[in-house]
Parts: C-alpha cells; sequence; structure tokens
C-alpha cells in the first residue's frame, strides 16, 4: 500500500489519504486521529472499464480555496473554505488521462472524478464505497417514498447485503468521535447517487440505472 496524497482542512482536523493499492485507488478520512471511513474503494467506470483499476499517478497540484458568497437559508453567507489538489491520473489499458479532485473542509471531505469529454456517447458507472467504522449506528430510509422515507436506525453491522439506502445516510461514530453524513453534491447532467450495503460495514455507490423504481414513481410509471 502506497499513500499518494494526504490532504488535511484548513484546521487540521479533517484528513483525507488517497492510496495506491495493486494498481487500484483506494482512501480514508479520518477528523482528530479517528476514522470516519475506514480503507475503501474510490473508483469511476466508463463504458465498462474501471479507470481506477491499473492506474499510474501523475502529478499532484495542491490548492487553497477561501471564498465567500452571499446564501439563503440560515446563514446570509455562505464560506468556501479548503485545502485541495488535483491528482493526475491515467489508466495504461485504455490509455485514459483524467483527473481526480479532492477537497478538505473543516466540516467534510469531497472528492470528483474530471474525465476529458468525448463526441461519442458514453457510459459512466461507479466503483467507490464507504467502509462504516465497526460500532457505529447509522440512519437511513430506501426508496420507498423516494426522498420522504421514515429513517429507520441500525447498528452497521446489523445492515443486510443488498439493503438500499436514499442519501444522505448518516452514521454516529463509536468512541464519541461525533456524527457524519454521506450525500451527493447539487449535481447537473448526471445520474443521482444510491448506496447499497454490502454487508460487511461497506455502502456502495450505485448510479440511477441500476437503482429500483421508488414509491409514488411506481404508480404512476406502472405497467
Amino acid at each position: 500500500m502506497h499513500e499518494i496524497e494526504s490532504i488535511r482542512s484548513p484546521d487540521g482536523n479533517v484528513q483525507f489519504k488517497l492510496l495506491l493499492s495493486e494498481s487500484s485507488l483506494k482512501y480514508v478520512i479520518t477528523r482528530e486521529n479517528k476514522p470516519v471511513i475506514e480503507e475503501s474503494p474510490i473508483g469511476i467506470i466508463v463504458d465498462g472499464i474501471n479507470l481506477t483499476e491499473g492506474v499510474e499517478v501523475g502529478a499532484v497540484k495542491p490548492y487553497q480555496v477561501n471564498e465567500t458568497y452571499p446564501w439563503r437559508g440560515v446563514h446570509s453567507q455562505a464560506i468556501n473554505h479548503c485545502n485541495g489538489a488535483t491528482i493526475s491520473l491515467k489508466h495504461r489499458e485504455s490509455d485514459t488521462s483524467y483527473t481526480l479532485e479532492i477537497r478538505a473542509f473543516d466540516d467534510g471531505i469531497a472528492f470528483r472524478h474530471l474525465i476529458p469529454g468525448s463526441e461519442k456517447s458514453r457510459v459512466p458507472d461507479e466503483d467507490t464505497a464507504f467502509v462504516i467504522p465497526s460500532g457505529s449506528d447509522v440512519w437511513y430510509h430506501d426508496f420507498y417514498g423516494h426522498y420522504e422515507g421514515a429513517h429507520e436506525k441500525k447498528g452497521v453491522e446489523d445492515v443486510q447485503t443488498g439493503e438500499w439506502a436514499a442519501p444522505p445516510l448518516t452514521l454516529k461514530l463509536p468512541d464519541g468521535a461525533g456524527y457524519a453524513s454521506i450525500t451527493e453534491a447539487a449535481l447537473m447532467n448526471y445520474s443521482g447517487m444510491a448506496l447499497q450495503s454490502d454487508g460487511k460495514r461497506g455502502f456502495n455507490v450505485v448510479l440511477g440505472h441500476k437503482e429500483p423504481v421508488s414509491y409514488p414513481f411506481e404508480l404512476r410509471y406502472s405497467k
């Protein structure tokens, strides 16, 4: 296992580590040196090819963001303050070059894959997962009721293989390490994210074309 890059939040408490394991990418997230997400795969698939397997790592370019702008809601001013990095990657077999971007905030982590466009249509898919520490409690609901379902609390070890969770998935970490939430950003022109349990404390990212039809849409579009 080789560490490619470690990025800390401006206050130094939140850390993202990007790892290379046998030419595949993994990651770990900690807060105050306690695990929030244990070692997990971070992957993107295009036309059936996992671009994070058999990957070459190129230049790592760190940067900082510190800006404010008007916002509606609880706060009239939003703060965007983070340490980030762009990491150049190349999938050897397909000769595809792309970028992984990571940002570490005082209250969270964000990451995304940036793949150059193409004139032909392509099919994206995910190979990212979130492995939650043992002893955590999780709150989530499935796709019945879409985003208005009733949340259920479970110990993460009690979540069965194949169970669905519509983001955000909220967790209480063990040993007083605090709370966390797994969700997606305000995506445009991209499939929505779902989470599916592997029965081993991991939740795999699943895109829209593989998600179950949710109520009430099954009524509206029933056969």
